[in-house]
């Protein structure tokens, strides 16, 4: 399964291009040029968490940080410098330009997974609070795989694609966390019920239904709202988060291959056709999902969805 020519094929099936008439799609907008602004210790260990100079997001992270803090606004970041200073107390500086906008994942969760109640409003805190709990969830469900993969005997490249995986996820959740931060929300703890250690059996079941259908899903819509979203800011963030769940998903399909090899065919038969309920399911798992995300990140039509979720499931069954 090539996930990516799968979600590309999808998503330019729709041929949608342009603003939908309910967009404001003109937010004010200004120029603006930060000069050795101060960073906490938090911001520049957050920096070097996420490559400092080897990655320019991580930069831009940092700009939109102080940015925001001071406006209120998003930024779109053209260039970006951090000064780290000596001595873990001590912080570092960034200076940086770029045009500052008014306005502007579900991931993998583990075996056992606390899900939230639904928030008793509703709020762009509380959703992002809601997709930062999911992405630290992710986190618990790659570094358990990766730990059962290791002691079932998986070839070390599945091993170490699991550990890399659950790095980004953390990523994502403190990116996203911020954001809910930015807008008076705490985001809660993961939490995982009692339950015995799944089994390999068990666990291609959840592969199969969480990474190969859910996560799939999940990194199509990150891809669309990297198209769509209402602000540059925004559509950077999801352009990350759509590559690094794109390869999760990718991630996901080949662990199902090799799950399927390690099991005796009436498990195989099991697993394959819990992975066909889950796709049938996603016609209406899908309308949920978008109904509950916000004008920010360009949610499609419920026309769309389903036009979307048809050649997706589709293309993944073939």
């Amino acid at each position: 399964m090539n996930v990516r020519a799968a979600i590309l094929a999808s998503l330019s099936s729709l041929s949608a291009t342009g603003c939908p008439p309910t967009w404001n799609c003109n937010p004010e907008s200004e120029e603006f040029s930060l000069s050795e602004e101060s960073l906490s210790p938090e911001q520049v260990a957050a920096y070097l968490d996420d490559g400092g100079d080897d990655h320019q997001y991580a930069c831009s992270w940092v700009c939109g940080e102080i940015y925001a803090d001071q406006t209120g606004w998003e930024a779109s970041v053209d260039t970006c410098s951090v000064e780290v200073l000596e001595g873990s107390d001590e912080g570092g500086t960034v200076t940086c330009t770029g045009t500052g906008y008014e306005y502007f994942c579900e991931g993998r969760r583990p075996i056992g997974h606390a899900e939230l109640p639904e928030p008793e409003e509703s709020s762009l805190g509380a959703f992002w609070a809601a997709q930062a709990h999911l992405e630290a969830a992710s986190v618990q469900a790659f570094e358990e795989l990766a730990l059962l993969l290791a002691s079932w005997g998986a070839p070390p490249s599945l091993i170490g694609r699991c550990w890399s995986a659950a790095e980004d996820e953390r990523h994502h959740a403190r990116w996203l966390g911020s954001l809910a931060a930015r807008h008076g929300s705490a985001v809660p703890e993961p939490l995982v019920g009692p339950r015995a250690v799944p089994d390999l059996h068990v666990m291609a079941l959840h592969n199969a239904v969480e990474g190969c259908v859910h996560e799939t899903w999940a990194a199509l819509c990150a891809h669309w709202k990297a198209q769509h979203a209402q602000t540059p800011g925004l559509r950077a963030l999801y352009t990350r988060i759509a590559e690094d769940e794109t390869r999760h998903a990718q991630l996901a399909w080949d662990l199902h291959a090799w799950f399927l090899q390690q099991l005796p065919p009436a498990e195989q038969d099991t697993v394959v056709a819990a992975q066909a309920e889950a796709l049938d399911a996603l016609h209406h798992r899908a309308d949920i999902t978008w109904a509950l995300s916000p004008a920010d990140l360009g949610p499609p039509s419920q026309a769309e969805v389903q036009a979307l979720v048809n050649d997706f499931t589709r293309r993944l069954a073939a």
